[in-house]
């Protein structure tokens, strides 16, 4: 019995600490640039199931995009999302605050170009202390801004975990490569 409990107990412990899935880790053979890329899901292809916003209409899904030449890197966090209607994304002055759960806020600002459609990809700047803070801490809600105010999404509890060991993986990924 003691056996089974363990089994089940290791099995449940390898799924949850695999719940992020590494997407991208490669060198680019034209740029020779590392590229890392990390989905907050349990696979290589997105399912629903990954969405990690609260609501019938709206669907938010996480990704973390860094890419490091020897000079420099770029780390963006994209966010894929859908609402019921329409939704413009201004990179004038986009951005996106994410409110974490001991009331600490990070700023993040919009790096993508303007786009509109029910479903969108937003891309904000992360600076590596940006990083450290979210793979630390859980993330409550997002406030998106728009050409039209701004989306404020809650994150699924059970989901909250799954975004800071996205965070973390990633992190853990552009450190081993310093």
């Amino acid at each position: 019995m003691i056996k089974k409990i363990l089994f089940y107990f290791l099995l449940f412990s390898i799924t949850y600490i695999n719940a992020q899935h590494l997407a991208i880790d490669k060198i680019d053979e034209f740029t020779e640039n590392r590229i890392i890329k990390v989905n907050a899901s349990s696979g290589k292809k997105w399912k629903m199931s990954d969405d990690v916003a609260e609501g019938l209409m709206k669907s938010l899904f996480i990704s973390t995009k860094h890419e490091r030449t020897n000079k420099e890197y770029l780390t963006n966090l994209n966010f894929d999302i859908t609402i019921g209607s329409t939704i413009c994304a201004t990179n004038t002055d986009g951005k996106s605050i994410i409110l974490l759960k001991d009331k600490t806020k990070v700023e993040l600002k919009q790096v993508s170009k303007i786009d509109c459609n029910q479903r969108i990809v937003i891309q904000y700047f992360l600076s590596l202390e940006d990083l450290a803070i979210l793979s630390e801490k859980i993330i409550s809600k997002i406030r998106i801004y728009a050409t039209d105010g701004y989306i404020d999404l809650t994150i699924k509890e059970k989901k909250e975990n799954l975004i800071k060991e996205h965070f973390g993986l990633i992190l853990n990924k552009i450190q081993s490569y310093k």
